[in-house]
């Protein structure tokens, strides 16, 4: 079953398996808060095993604009980008490094020719998304594409690629809504540019979370969406099996 595309049927038949959660699990709180994240877990896990990526009530309601952000991507994930930028509408698309992860490209140059034709696959996917209105968007603006290259990217075929976007090789640092954002594939530089909302990748060794006013959001751990006129954050676990996409269990940053 397309669980991502069928919201509706999915949300009824994890609403019956969180009842069942609710039996196993309950400790007192009310049937329905308790049905609900049951319900929401086990969408999520179903969600992981087909492949895909379920989209929690609450961001589904989210009012405004949001930036979504992927980091370290195996090219494998690239249709469920797509379908995440139809069902979203985000404002930004954010890419923080290593676009097409399988290929190693700092370790194997000689795969260049390799990571251009999985880049040509990613253009294709994104190019006729970048023109469509974002929800909670001003009238006639596009999406906003981000791109910060990684150790395993060649920056300047990304920038010859997607000339829609702004390219960077190393850090950036960004207005999105009234959030100020920053931008790198390594999180100490994005760290060091003194944002409040740090976007990064890489690897798993600055965890997402956080301390006083900065939100600090891993990439490679979970596909991140932010609510720009709220600020709050979603973390969309990825499908099951991408670390294993990405050639490394777990992803140690390469």
């Amino acid at each position: 079953a397309d669980l991502f595309r069928n919201g509706e049927q999915q949300q009824q038949i994890t609403m019956r398996y969180g009842v069942l959660l609710y039996g196993i699990y309950g400790d007192g709180e009310s049937a329905d808060s308790c049905t609900v994240v049951g319900a929401e877990y086990l969408a999520t896990v179903l969600a992981r095993a087909a492949g895909s990526v379920h989209l929690p009530r609450a961001l589904r309601e989210a009012g405004g604009p949001l930036l979504l952000h992927v980091s370290d991507p195996p090219s494998s994930l690239y249709p469920l980008v797509g379908r995440l930028l139809d069902a979203l509408r985000p404002a930004w698309l954010l890419l923080t490094g290593d676009l097409a992860d399988e290929l190693k490209l700092e370790l194997y140059p000689a795969l260049r020719h390799r990571y251009a034709a999985r880049l040509a696959h990613l253009r294709e996917v994104l190019l006729p998304r970048l023109s469509a209105a974002p929800r909670g968007g001003e009238p006639g603006q596009g999406l906003r594409l981000l791109v910060c290259a990684g150790n395993h990217d060649d920056a300047l075929l990304v920038r010859s690629l997607f000339p829609e976007g702004l390219v960077v090789a190393d850090s950036l640092r960004f207005r999105a809504g009234g959030l100020d954002c920053a931008a790198s594939h390594w999180a100490a530089r994005a760290e060091e540019t003194g944002a409040d909302y740090l976007f990064y990748g890489h690897d798993l060794s600055r965890p997402s979370g956080e301390e006083g006013r900065r939100r600090y959001l891993n990439g490679v751990s979970s596909i991140n969406v932010v609510a720009l006129g709220s600020g709050e954050v979603f973390h969309l676990p990825y499908p099951a099996g991408t670390d294993a996409k990405r050639l490394l269990r777990p992803k140690i940053g390469l």
